[in-house]
């Protein structure tokens, strides 16, 4: 087993983004922006958080949607 095929054994799962969108949703959470939102703290997950993400997409040139 190589190291992708090890990490993937033990942290992959199928389906990980319908798992989760499914479970935001039985939490009442529907629309994108709410999602958005939601997810919001662990997609900013690094130094700086939301404005560092703003700043990287916009150089980027990366467009809300």
């Amino acid at each position: 087993m190589d190291y992708e095929e090890a990490i993937n054994k033990q942290y992959g799962t199928s389906d990980l983004g319908t798992k989760i969108l499914n479970t935001l949703r039985d939490e009442g959470i529907e629309t994108k922006r709410q999602i958005q939102e939601s997810l919001a703290s662990i997609e900013d997950l690094h130094i700086r958080g939301r404005s560092a993400t703003m700043e990287l997409t916009q150089g980027a040139g990366l467009n809300e949607g």
